[in-house]
């Protein structure tokens, strides 16, 4: 029997072959079973280095209590390791699952569930001293049943490995820049390649505004302008997502209080003022015995609530008076404002459900409606007026106490050391 006879009887019947860093995955018949195995690329296949390496990341993979890391069995024959039979099941790549079914991603809970669990895995590969170092999504496996999201072998195994520099050709934009550059590793370098592969689930959908901020951090070239962690990275996000949720909550409550405040004003009745002809033919003739007095008839000249002229003097009492007015308001106003939006406003409740602090925006937008009538009235203000005075101290409040918080640009400052 020849080389390629032997090859062919080893090979048996394949199915089409999938690139990925470390060779090409396929459905492979052997004893009259299809079995998933991944065939080494042949320079990694001569490493000897390299698949030393391997076998200690074999059984790394064996003892790993984690349902999203794929376990799997070096096959030798006389010239070494030569591929990898997976453990049985049904999988794919992402690559193959993104390109076969686009809509995935659209999914209810797809996206979030397949990074909580990729975190889950990176954060237990951390604790042994193992990472990931590329996300890429030929990388990534799939289990067909539930798209849950595997990993199979770990790239820090390999790092620093002579003839390996390109093992990630190709699939450069998911390794970080000191990855490839052979320097040194650490969490930051799979807060980079995990971000990445976010990226690439939102390729053909719209990633939310306030993720791309959060992105475009982790994916710096500088490992030190990155965050220090996958976790400050996830607690980022989450922060984002519930302030922005949470803001955007409060806008439509406010919107709707609005709404409502009009439809009721519109439909609330108005008293009809009634008199006999009579009596309006003689206020008539009473008016118009008194003349026509351009500057008070034109409003020319401002006029007290029996139609007198007003003199300096009392334009200016009255100025003082509105004045000392909005100066009561504004007082009494901020006072109660500030105790509201208080409590709106606790980190705490930036952890609370998306339902939760809906019902406490909206709770919190009518009292403030509420008290701008009850306080705006007893100031003898207007209602225009006292609503102008009110969104002013609402903003201002609500400004404090987001930089109180450290909330800028829909998500928190990270802090100094990250």
């Amino acid at each position: 029997m020849n080389y390629e006879e032997m090859l062919e009887a080893r090979d048996g019947a394949v199915t089409q072959k999938e690139d990925l860093p470390i060779g090409f995955f396929y459905k492979k018949l052997i004893d009259k079973k299809y079995r998933n195995v991944v065939e080494l690329k042949a320079d990694l296949a001569d490493n000897i280095v390299f698949c030393e390496r391997l076998k200690r990341d074999c059984e790394l993979s064996a003892g790993l209590n984690n349902k999203s890391q794929l376990r799997f069995i070096a096959k030798e024959d006389s010239s070494g390791i030569y591929e990898l039979e997976l453990e049985q099941g049904n999988y794919l790549t992402f690559e193959q699952l993104l390109e076969q079914n686009p809509a995935v991603v659209a999914g209810k809970d797809f996206i979030n569930d397949t990074v909580k669990r990729l975190v889950d895995i990176t954060q237990q590969l951390h604790a042994e001293g193992v990472y990931q170092l590329c996300y890429a999504p030929q990388s990534v496996f799939a289990r067909k049943s539930d798209n849950m999201p595997l990993l199979l072998t770990h790239g820090s195994f390999y790092h620093g490995v002579s003839d390996v520099e390109n093992l990630y050709e190709g699939y450069e934009r998911y390794v970080a820049p000191e990855v490839l550059a052979g320097e040194q590793i650490d969490e930051r370098s799979d807060v980079f390649a995990l971000a990445r592969f976010i990226e690439r689930l939102y390729d053909k959908s719209d990633m939310p505004i306030e993720y791309k901020r959060v992105l475009k951090k982790a994916t710096s070239e500088e490992p030190d302008n990155r965050f220090h962690d996958i976790d400050g990275m996830m607690r980022a996000m989450k922060l984002t997502r519930t302030f922005s949720r949470g803001i955007i909550g409060l806008i439509a409550a406010i919107i709707l209080a609005l709404i409502a405040f009009f439809i009721y004003q519109d439909l609330t009745p108005q008293k009809a003022s009634m008199e006999y002809i009579e009596a309006v033919q003689q206020q008539q003739e009473n008016e118009l015995d008194k003349g026509f007095d351009p500057l008070t008839e034109l409003a020319l000249v401002e006029t007290d609530s029996l139609g007198n002229e007003l003199t300096p003097e009392q334009r200016q009492l009255d100025a003082e008076y509105q004045a000392k007015a909005e100066q009561i308001f504004r007082k009494r106003y901020t006072k109660e404002a500030e105790r509201i939006l208080s409590k709106l406003y606790k980190k705490e409740n930036m952890n609370q459900s998306e339902q939760n602090f809906l019902s406490l925006s909206r709770e919190s937008n009518e009292e403030l409606v509420k008290l701008q009538v009850e306080i705006g009235n007893e100031a003898d203000l207007s209602n225009t007026k006292s609503q102008q005075l009110a969104s002013e101290i609402i903003e201002t409040v609500t400004n404090r106490y987001k930089k109180e918080m450290g909330v800028s640009y829909g998500y928190q400052r990270p802090k100094k050391e990250e």
